[in-house]
């Protein structure tokens, strides 16, 4: 199966990492406060403001099915095509949640702004903040399912641009506060929450 590998403090000496994602190469990509790393066979690389991240606070990042990585920072979205160029996006907002869009591009929340989606450069929103219960704070999506977006408030699923709650199964204790989603192999939904 898999390797455990350690590394006794992240690379060029962080202590928070924010948020995680692999690509289709292989590759880590790790966000932090100071930037976005690329973990590739022992070789990492940092994207920062001077590689032209809109801000090197990394909240989120995900690889979208052409190959780009979406980066939610700070300030702003940013993309890395899979040439490696840089490109930030116009916006001073809080990019929070950044997943990939089975149309290309990539879903995204705002902080306290709601659900956007990008495409071709052209940023849109599809559902006012007021829509969900709390900040969004995680996405995800299969090819052709329901959005699930978590929030401070709970799980919803966004499907044909009407948010409806997550019906939650006999026996599961409420959840809020939801971090992350994950679906695993076996199609049950994995929930990472969080109490501050």
């Amino acid at each position: 199966r898999g390797q455990w590998l350690a590394f006794s403090q992240e690379p060029a000496g962080q202590d928070n990492s924010l948020c995680l994602d692999d690509d289709q190469e292989g590759n880590l990509w790790l966000g932090t406060p100071r930037g976005l790393f690329q973990v590739r066979e022992r070789l990492v690389t940092l994207f920062d403001v001077s590689d032209g991240l809109s801000h090197q606070k990394t909240w989120s990042v995900c690889e979208a099915f052409d190959g780009t990585i979406w980066v939610g920072t700070e300030r702003g979205l940013s993309s890395i095509s899979p040439d490696g160029k840089v490109h930030a996006m116009s916006g001073n907002d809080t990019e929070r949640c950044v997943w990939p869009h089975p149309r290309n591009g990539v879903w995204t929340s705002r902080t306290s702004q709601g659900l956007y989606e990008v495409h071709n450069g052209e940023t849109s929103r599809v559902a006012d903040a007021a829509l969900f219960p709390g900040s969004i704070t995680s996405l995800w999506q299969d090819q052709d399912g329901p959005l699930y977006v978590g929030a401070e408030g709970g799980l919803l699923l966004f499907d044909n641009s009407v948010a409806k709650p997550w019906t939650r199964p006999s026996g599961v204790v409420a959840v809020r506060n939801v971090r992350s989603i994950l679906r695993a192999r076996d199609g049950s939904l994995w929930l990472g929450t969080g109490t501050n």
